[in-house]
């Protein structure tokens, strides 16, 4: 352990707080949690300083460290034993020389986390490469880390030597939820750095047994957990090691003493009034896997329910639910929209309630913060079914809603104790839907007690109630530490085995669930659940699904189909931002339309061109100019600005609305309300 400070002895307190560095997802916004304590800390009077997760991780993946990953791809030899997918992503690599191999990454990263025009962005295709890279390169530095046995790699170095430059005197570290050999590496090279004390800390620690703290400080070799939320614990924790204080006093601490691992008090935060706003001044903002900023925000923390069966996610919070003020919460959001140039924001709330997202949206209009978009998690619960409710969260700037529906079976919801009824989630959706915000559905496959016949029930919810569901997540049920069958199994006729195993009683066992649900999936580009009216039917397969398409959806008010006839037929051209998709190839007959199929576009579209289309020059200039950026009214201006005389101008503009009227029906183009 790293040596205190004598009594009485102090210093001024230097901290760096490490966000996490190897997700198994791709982050479109920052760590509300280390943005939490590092506004907590610098609050106390430590200077803190940021050393960046995924966004630093990318770079050094793609263009820093490309030529050591095709070298270490490359040179590993038949005898290694390899998983088929890191086989073939060295094979892959293997294809192409090391320089080759560096560009295209460059190029690949440069396209991806650098430039935001919505067109290019919003390729799946390049989505997919850039992730499956990344992927394929985590593995690849686990598999030498973990079976080659090697310790030098750069992209560890290089993390470890971001955080010594830092000249901290104490280091935190946001743990991935899960604990992953690359961030046990790095912190082990902090500690051959440093001598000085390390701090663990994540949403995982909650879920972590007591039984096992003496192992997980060994194996992280870690000085300090704070388990659960740091808000009020890192501050007091810092204090106490730069007044050489043992600190017994800090709750929600976890800590070597002389005795062993010593666990301090558990207890939940209240008076979240008095806690700091978010302090995202050391983050990427501009390269995060999104084409706008968004920034995480919470007006509250623990659910209100507290009750499903399947989550564990109160323990967290140790069961309570604690609000900020609406009046606070609405300062905050002027606060960071003004401090960091941000539109678009994600209340990361386990869930509304509808009374206080109503009380937040009318707080929202009084103080005329409506130019702003939020996605927010919430309940399908009573209280969401009233229209004036949903007027005005419309009109406050909510713009997409992720339901936890978990189930189309009445039976299993109420197994899970889920409280809401099937009729009130249809009527919420539709009455959602109508006012275009989009809904996003969650579903889970292999509940204990679930049979085949009540999973094909959430298949034909879906089926039912299509034309008001925007995207649909789903997930195999696991037992959740903490969570009520993790507590009593027997009442839901569950037998739990080693290593987070169990069988069921009754209902489709774990192998014959997953299987309906790949099923599912597989079936499921949703060709059978595209929707009535003028909405994504879905979107391309991948990681990056629920929150790309989410955003897109949230983002600039999506419009149906009769609205843009409407306000073409009305002229109120100003009032339209097309997105064309799909590119162009110059040929020697001139320019042609390639349509981008689900594999390359984050959106699927419900009609497929079966061939290409030739272009004429004015509807290839329409398709360049129509980016999402500009209105159709400054589309025409640039199509007649060209034009050798009015009768030519009135000739270009009649061709380019014939040719918007045909994109927008054939779902190639997308209308928006506000430009991107």
């Amino acid at each position: 352990m790293a040596t205190m400070l004598g009594a009485g002895e102090r210093y001024p307190f230097m901290l760096t707080i490490v966000e996490a560095q190897f997700l198994d997802f791709p982050a479109n916004r920052p760590d509300l949690g280390c943005a939490m304590l590092i506004a907590s800390c610098r609050r106390a009077g430590t200077d803190t300083t940021l050393v960046k997760g995924q966004t630093r991780i990318f770079r050094d993946v793609f263009v820093d460290n490309s030529e050591e990953l095709w070298h270490l791809a490359t040179e590993l030899t038949p005898s290694d034993v390899l998983t088929p997918q890191l086989t073939e992503f060295c094979n892959k690599v293997g294809k192409k020389e090391s320089a080759e191999f560096c560009r295209d990454l460059r190029r690949l990263y440069n396209t991806v986390c650098l430039e935001k025009a919505p067109r290019t962005f919003l390729n799946a295709r390049k989505l997919h490469e850039f992730w499956t890279v990344f992927k394929g390169a985590t593995d690849l530095y686990i598999h030498y880390f973990k079976h080659l046995k090697q310790k030098k790699l750069s992209v560890i170095d290089n993390c470890v030597q971001k955080i010594v430059d830092t000249k901290p005197l104490a280091v935190g570290f946001s743990l991935p939820n899960q604990l992953d050999v690359l961030t046990q590496a790095v912190i082990n090279g902090v500690r051959r750095a440093l001598d000085v004390p390390i701090v663990a800390g994540g949403s995982v620690t909650p879920f972590l047994e007591p039984a096992n703290y003496p192992r997980i400080f060994k194996k992280l070799n870690i000085d300090y957990l704070v388990v659960g939320m740091g808000d009020r614990a890192l501050p007091e924790l810092l204090d106490a090691i730069a007044s050489g204080k043992v600190p017994r006093h800090v709750n929600n601490l976890v800590y070597k003493s002389d005795n062993g691992i010593t666990a301090n008090r558990m207890t939940a935060l209240d008076k979240l009034d008095a806690l700091p706003f978010p302090d995202f001044s050391q983050f990427d903002l501009d390269l995060y896997l999104s084409p706008k900023r968004i920034l995480p925000v919470q007006s509250a923390r623990g659910c209100s329910w507290r009750k499903c069966a399947f989550c564990s996610h109160s323990t967290i919070y140790r069961d309570r639910y604690e609000t900020v003020s609406v009046d606070r919460f609405v300062e905050m959001i002027r606060y960071l929209r003004e401090r960091y140039d941000c539109r678009h924001f994600t209340i990361n709330d386990e869930e509304i309630p509808p009374k206080r997202m109503h009380k937040i949206s009318r707080a929202l209009l009084r103080e005329n913060v409506s130019d702003c978009t939020f996605r927010l998690y919430a309940r399908l619960t009573g209280g969401y079914d009233n229209p004036v409710l949903m007027d005005d969260l419309k009109a406050a700037g909510v713009a997409s809603v992720s339901w936890g529906l978990e189930s189309g079976s009445q039976k299993i919801l109420d197994s899970m104790n889920k409280g809401i009824s099937l009729e009130t989630a249809r009527r919420i959706l539709q009455i959602s839907s109508k006012r275009v915000i989009a809904n996003l559905c969650f579903l889970i496959f292999g509940f204990p007690g679930e049979t085949r016949d009540e999973a094909e029930k959430s298949i034909a919810f879906l089926n039912e109630n299509a034309a008001y569901i925007d995207c649909v997540l789903s997930a195999n049920y696991v037992i959740s530490s903490g969570s009520p069958v993790d507590r009593r199994p027997e009442k839901w006729g569950v037998v739990k085995k080693e290593n987070g195993k169990f069988s069921v009683n009754r209902g489709m066992q774990t192998d014959e669930a997953a299987k309906f649900r790949n099923d599912f999936r597989a079936n499921c580009d949703f060709g059978h659940l595209m929707t009535n009216r003028d909405r994504f039917g879905n979107f391309a397969p991948g990681i990056f699904t629920a929150r790309m398409l989410s955003f897109l959806l949230a983002a600039h008010e999506r419009l149906d189909l009769p609205v843009i006839e409407q306000r073409m037929s009305g002229g109120c051209l100003d009032e339209i931002y097309p997105l064309m998709l799909g590119e162009i190839q110059w040929e020697t007959q001139g320019p042609v339309l390639r349509r981008l199929d689900a594999s390359r576009t984050m959106v699927i579209n419900k009609v497929y061109w079966k061939k290409r289309r030739k272009l004429s020059r004015v509807e290839a200039a329409c398709f360049e100019a129509a980016g999402g950026s500009i209105s159709m009214a400054e589309v025409m201006e640039i199509l007649c600005r060209d034009a050798e005389n009015t009768e030519s101008a009135d000739s270009r503009r009649r061709t380019g609305l014939a040719f918007f009227r045909e994109m927008f029906q054939s779902r190639q183009c997308l209308g928006f309300g506000k430009p991107w």
